[in-house]
């Protein structure tokens, strides 16, 4: 599920009541587990403040219950476009001067989020039956 944060409409413009929690949260179909994911889309560098403390804490208390948080990434830079599915409790934050950041080349192999597959298969077990995806009714 998307989340989008609290909104209220003055004047014919919208304003934002407050911020949001992280950006999709879920349940996953392997017996229940949570799921919660930050995206981010930069050039450059992804500062860690642009993560916002709530945010940070929502993806803290999923990794750390056993659910499964990530950051998306996306790396833009002239002809060059790196997406990244990063377990939240694996970001590799450096420290340069004052500020913690990520860049492009801190993404490891197995997070690059290759077009047409879904990311999460590789931490979630979802049933299947030949080639097509069958998951249980309740």
């Amino acid at each position: 599920m998307h989340n989008q944060p609290a909104v209220r409409h003055v004047h014919g413009r919208l304003i934002y009541a407050k911020k949001s929690a992280a950006d999709f949260t879920g349940t996953l179909f392997d017996g229940g587990r949570t799921f919660a994911a930050e995206s981010k889309s930069v050039s450059g560098r992804l500062a860690r403040s642009a993560i916002q403390p709530l945010q940070a804490a929502q993806l803290n208390a999923v990794a750390k219950a056993g659910g499964e948080a990530y950051l998306l990434v996306e790396f833009r830079g002239g002809s060059i476009l790196v997406r990244a599915a990063i377990p939240w409790i694996e970001v590799p934050w450096k420290k340069m001067r004052t500020a913690e950041s990520i860049y492009i080349y801190d993404v490891r192999s197995e997070w690059r989020v290759i077009p047409g597959e879904c990311y999460l298969k590789r931490g979630v077990a979802v049933p299947t039956v030949g080639r097509q995806r069958r998951f249980p009714r309740e």
